[in-house]
């Protein structure tokens, strides 16, 4: 390996490293939730600095659109971020590199899940759905043996939170990526585990327009 090039854009570790799709921009996200910008001009020359922007909340993930106009953030709040690409022609670093860059943040509403949906028993010998009487229901849950599995569920929000702060489950944000231009993927922890999820954008539009 040859170093090509070196810097040291934070004062603490660099928690991730993202360039844009058409390759111009260096993103450099530190653990402080500072997010430095670089201009990149190829492998020839070095890359220069364009300046930093603060994030109020912690950043967990970020990552560039498909048209490299944006930044994508998923906080640590449980919100979603997205900010503007620094413009060469249109920042001014004379007295400070710190940017004031255009930026919205969403919040993601989940959908609602039935909560009066029965919970699934499955037979450890045969592996098939048992169906349990009204009778039944007021009573423990048959014991199960090592065999067997089945599904467990928390049907009341309550105790579902309750269990979520014992075992220090927050609403993070952890992975996203904006797909094409209306909508968003992530994923996340404590009420955004269950899987991945897509926030639509077109109701609420661009942000930034091609060009801008």
């Amino acid at each position: 390996f040859v170093l090509a090039q070196s810097c040291k854009p934070h004062n603490c570790a660099i928690k991730q490293i993202a360039y844009s799709e058409d390759g111009e921009q260096l993103a450099i996200l530190g653990e402080n939730s500072e997010i430095f910008f670089l201009e990149v001009h190829g492998r020839e020359s070095s890359a220069a600095p364009l300046g930093f922007t603060r994030m109020a909340s912690t950043v967990c993930h970020m990552s560039w659109t498909q048209c490299s106009k944006n930044l994508i953030l998923g906080l640590g709040d449980g919100r979603i971020m997205e900010v503007a690409r620094p413009n060469k022609k249109t920042i001014d670093t004379t007295t400070t590199y710190e940017l004031k860059l255009q930026s919205r943040t969403l919040q993601p509403e989940l959908p609602e899940f039935d909560d009066e949906e029965e919970d699934e028993q499955v037979d450890p010998e045969t592996g098939e759905s048992i169906e349990r009487t009204e009778e039944e229901e007021g009573r423990s849950p048959p014991k199960v043996s090592a065999k067997g599995s089945k599904k467990v569920k928390i049907d009341d929000a309550d105790d579902e939170d309750e269990e979520a702060k014992k075992i220090g489950l927050l609403d993070l944000v952890t992975n996203v990526l904006r797909v094409g231009g209306d909508a968003v993927l992530f994923t996340g922890t404590g009420k955004y585990a269950a899987g991945l999820w897509e926030v639509p954008l077109s109701e609420q539009g661009n942000l930034f327009k091609k060009g801008e």
